[in-house]
C-alpha cells in the first residue's frame, strides 16, 4: 500500500473519480488516525459542468473498531455524504485547501482486486440542465 502521488490527481476528472473507488482516505489529527474506504464519488468538471459547485463529492464507509460497534442505522447514516464525513472527522473550513499529499490527509492505494464500478446520475442537481443527466456518480 502506498500514498497516491500528485500525478494520480493530475489526470482527467472522470478517470480519477473512478480510480478513487476502493482506495482509502487517511486523516491524522492529534495522534488519532481515521481510515475510511472510498465507496462513492461524484465527479464535477469545472466551468463547463453546470452542476459544478465543488471539485468532487465523496461518500465513505468508516472502518475502525468504533464503526464495527455501531448499529445498522448508524452504519448506514454515519458518513453517507461529504458533510457527514467532514463532521465525523472534525474537518471544517480551516482544513479547506489541505493537500492530499500531506501527512495529515492523504489517500492510499490498496492492493485489493479490481472493484465492480457502477454509475448513475449525480444526486440533487436537477437545476443543472443537461448536466443533471451526466452519469458521473460512481460507486461500488
Amino acid at each position: 500500500m502506498y500514498k497516491l502521488s500528485r500525478d494520480f490527481y493530475e489526470r482527467d476528472t472522470l478517470i480519477v473519480a473512478k480510480e478513487l473507488l476502493g482506495k482509502y482516505l487517511v486523516y491524522n489529527d492529534n495522534d488519532e488516525e481515521v481510515i475510511v474506504k472510498i465507496t462513492e464519488v461524484e465527479a464535477y468538471k469545472g466551468i463547463d459542468d453546470k452542476a459544478c459547485h465543488t471539485i468532487t463529492k465523496m461518500s465513505y464507509n468508516r472502518y475502525n473498531k468504533a464503526y464495527e460497534e455501531l448499529n445498522n442505522y448508524q452504519k448506514n447514516n454515519f458518513s453517507n455524504g461529504p458533510g457527514k464525513l467532514c463532521k465525523a472527522l472534525a474537518l471544517n473550513l480551516t482544513h479547506n485547501g489541505m493537500d492530499f499529499l500531506s501527512d495529515n490527509l492523504y489517500i492510499y492505494n490498496n492492493k485489493d482486486k479490481t472493484v465492480d464500478i457502477k454509475r448513475s446520475k449525480r444526486i440533487n442537481i436537477d437545476y443543472a440542465e443537461e448536466a443533471a443527466d451526466y452519469l458521473w456518480r460512481f460507486y461500488i
